[in-house]
């Protein structure tokens, strides 16, 4: 899920990304879960904007 604006759960979208290519010294890490938070929330809903 992605989101490029500030808003409500509409404004998210299910998007495919290309397949990063890790540089010189960098490694390519597997994400086997992830969680949305509170802060995730008001992040997203711009709650945060002044930081």
């Amino acid at each position: 899920m992605e989101y490029d604006r500030y808003g409500g759960p509409e404004e998210l979208e299910i998007r495919t990304v290309a397949r990063p290519q890790p540089g010189a010294g960098e490694v390519l890490v597997r994400v086997h879960g992830t969680s949305v938070n509170p802060i995730d929330v008001s992040i997203r809903s711009g709650g945060m904007r002044i930081m």
